[in-house]
């Protein structure tokens, strides 16, 4: 029993030790992540999070692809992604109560490739603490951050919720990046932290000009941007042929203006210069439309240049001594178009005086002519190497402007979006509007035809070539009004397919052409309207001009293809044939097999249909002779035979005789009286003399006796006698 004790009180005093040196590498390692200067988020596990259905959070990572964390052109090696959904907000819970961390901060904002996919959509970010709004930012601009520093002091919960925006696009993957916890206080009655300043850019010296793209504004809000020293898609600043370093890229819309609001109390500038105009890109895509650039000065206006026709520019110098506020406002001009991508050249606060009284006046730009007549914003745009339109000709919609415009993105005259060539259904066509609507609002444009006598109208519709690669099997919807009424429409046209309109326009005034999302209502719709012209009735005018055609059916090395050519002055339409191409031999195969002494034959198939092209003899491979082989066995009187025959066809190639063998006899005995041997084939030999005076019986006995006499022996010895 004294013994049992021992031993228990041993093995409590183990597990003692045990206990305390876990409680100690425990206390240690809280103390490490206590004492760290900082601890980010994506190095801990969140205690809850929620995003859309089969994805997970990216942790340092985009969650998608586990590419690195890219926002507003920089990449961060900390942070987290997640993406919300239409009508679903994604969120992460943390579990704070063990750490005695001051402050959270983040900088959050649309991760790069979604801004390059959907540039202007926005997102929203919010920040709960114990359950309590701390700080959000609404409607956050693709392309533009916003940075977070929230007081987390004595906090047991913090919660980071990203939604999607006012527009409930979903295309909303997001960055909290160098989302964190430090010990920095946050004092409440602190102005907000300004976005990071590009670290390439030189700091503003007291008494320089200073660029308002190398500050932040108040706020700032457009369609899509603002975008600084750079447009949308990182690219140069292009103003009326001029590439500027500086600037400031914007986007309105026809019912948003995009503005941003600078706080200039802090300085001591004297006047506000800038050269404004649509970039050049949106002057090749749409010229001739117009926008409106105003600038607000403490509130009240103070110049403004309406109905600024595309191609043109203005400049702005306007007196600040003394303001606190500078306000630039971007909005589309009275035709109401949204294709107005927009540059403020070389925006910034200076030293030099300006006088009210004179007006702006760009020493580059040279004097104009009292003489020339001033532009009409009403007059349709003429592109320089569209023949003029003669009357009863067909006239190109992209080649004149419509009465008013709107899209989520568009419309854009014979080219994409991206400057690209029009692809629908496969076929590139050189004239056409593309488009783009979105769920809750329909892309139109509208377009007055009072002036003309054309009695048709005409079109081939459907999703752009890369969107139905994008999302196959989507729908889209295409209406055409003719003077307010519907004329024709197609409703739910599947990606990939096409429709043709020849809607009768004889007298009419106005032409409406919508497109809208499909019964899907998925927002991926970049649309075409290919060819889209007012003609004549006629499919026969006295001389057809054919445009240059496009592919209706591929040739092949088996069949002819087609080109189908539409008349540009009418409707009519003719189809030619495309010569077959080519065969494409592939590698050498086997015709026929060859064999031993019969040749065969190589072939070669075309790759694209299977027809041989090409044949060539293979020659006889010749007999490959075998191992001899025994088909009769030599006995002791008879030879025997064996052959060599081919391993491959079998054909006997030589034979061969194998000698007999010969008798073997065994040992001489002796059979009534004689000696005799025997052959193993049953063959006597019998050899003369007599027989051995023992018989066969007689060694018999002996051999029994010995046996006797050995066991008798034996046993006298067991017994020991």
């Amino acid at each position: 029993m004294k013994r049992f004790f021992t031993l228990l009180l041993a093995a409590i005093m183990i597990l003692s030790t045990f206990a305390i040196l876990i409680m100690d590498v425990a206390a240690t390692t809280t103390s490490a992540v206590a004492d760290a200067d900082e601890l980010y988020l994506s190095d801990i596990a969140p205690a809850s999070w929620k995003m859309l259905d089969g994805c997970t959070p990216g942790y340092n990572v985009y969650y998608e692809d586990g590419t690195p964390l890219l926002l507003a052109g920089v990449t961060y090696e900390k942070g987290l992604s997640t993406h919300p959904g239409g009508g679903f907000d994604a969120e992460f819970v943390y579990d704070i109560s063990d750490y005695e961390y001051s402050t959270f901060t983040a900088i959050v904002g649309k991760t790069d490739r979604y801004v390059a996919a959907l540039p202007g959509s926005v997102t929203s970010f919010h920040v709960y603490v114990d359950g309590v709004l701390a700080d959000e930012v609404i409607d956050l601009v693709a392309g533009q951050t916003y940075t977070f520093n929230v007081n987390v002091d004595g906090a047991s919960e913090l919660k980071l919720v990203t939604g999607g925006g006012s527009d409930n696009i979903t295309c909303d993957g997001s960055v909290w990046a160098n989302a964190k916890l430090s010990y920095d206080k946050v004092d409440p009655e602190d102005p907000p932290v300004d976005p990071p300043v590009d670290p390439e850019d030189p700091p503003v010296e007291p008494g320089k000009e200073l660029y308002l793209s190398d500050t932040a504004p108040k706020s700032a809000t457009a369609f899509s941007g603002p975008f600084y020293n750079k447009n949308e898609q990182g690219e140069a600043l292009v103003l009326d042929g001029t590439t500027y370093e500086k600037g400031i890229w914007t986007h309105p819309m026809p019912d948003r203006e995009a503005e941003s609001i600078y706080d200039i109390s802090g300085y001591d500038y004297t006047m506000f210069y800038a050269v404004v105009g649509k970039e050049q890109k949106y002057v090749n895509a749409l010229p001739g439309s117009l926008l409106n650039f105003r600038v607000y000065v403490d509130g009240a206006l103070a110049d403004e240049v309406v109905d600024l026709v595309a191609g043109e520019t203005h400049v702005f110098k306007i007196d600040i001594t003394g303001a606190s506020e500078l306000k630039l406002v971007t909005g589309c001009g009275s035709d109401n178009i949204t294709c107005d991508g927009s540059i403020w050249a070389n925006a910034k606060l200076c030293y030099e005086k300006v006088d009210p009284e004179d007006p702006p006046v760009d020493p580059e730009d040279p004097p104009v002519d009292p003489e020339d007549p001033p532009v009409d914003p009403e007059d349709p745009p003429v592109d320089p190497e569209d023949p003029p339109v003669e009357p009863g000709k067909a006239l190109y919609l992209s080649n004149t402007r419509p009465k008013s415009a709107t899209a989520l993105s568009g419309p854009f005259y014979d080219v994409n979006e991206q400057g690209e060539e029009l692809l629908l259904d496969g076929y590139t066509y050189e004239k056409g509007i593309w488009t783009h609507p979105m769920p809750g609002k329909e892309a139109e444009s509208i377009y007055d035809i009072s002036d003309y006598d054309y009695t048709i109208f005409y079109a081939i519709v459907g999703k752009e070539e890369k969107y139905v690669n994008a999302l196959p099997g989507s729908l889209l919807t295409f209406r055409v009004y003719v003077d307010g009424v519907l004329a024709d429409e197609v409703v739910d046209l599947v990606a990939g397919e096409t429709y043709v309109f020849k809607v009768d326009i004889t007298g009419a005034s106005e032409l409406k052409l919508v497109t809208g999302c499909g019964s899907d209502n998925i927002t991926c719709d970049g649309s075409i309207w290919a060819d889209a012209k007012l003609t004549t009735d006629a499919d026969n005018c006295e001389e057809h001009i054919w445009g240059t055609g496009w592919v209706i059916k591929e040739p092949t090395c088996a069949e002819v293809g087609q080109m189908k050519y539409q008349c540009t002055n009418c409707i009519g339409d003719k189809v030619e044939d495309i010569p077959v191409v080519p065969h494409t031999p592939g590698s050498w195969g086997i015709g026929e097999q060859a064999s031993c002494t019969e040749a065969g034959t190589k072939v070669q198939k075309c790759t694209e249909c299977g027809e041989i092209v090409n044949t060539t003899v293979w020659d006889a491979k010749g007999h490959t002779p075998g191992i001899w082989l025994t088909t009769k066995n030599p006995t002791c009187a008879e030879a025997g035979k064996k052959e060599q025959t081919c391993q491959t066809c079998g054909t006997v190639l030589e034979e061969e005789e194998i000698p007999a063998t010969g008798h073997f006899f065994g040992d001489w005995g002796v059979i009534d009286g004689k000696r005799v041997r025997v052959c193993e084939c049953g063959e006597q030999d019998f050899k003369g003399g007599c027989a051995s005076l023992l018989s066969v019986d007689a060694v018999t006995m002996m051999l029994l006796s010995a046996g006797t006499v050995t066991f008798l022996l034996s046993k006298k010895k067991r017994q020991g006698k």
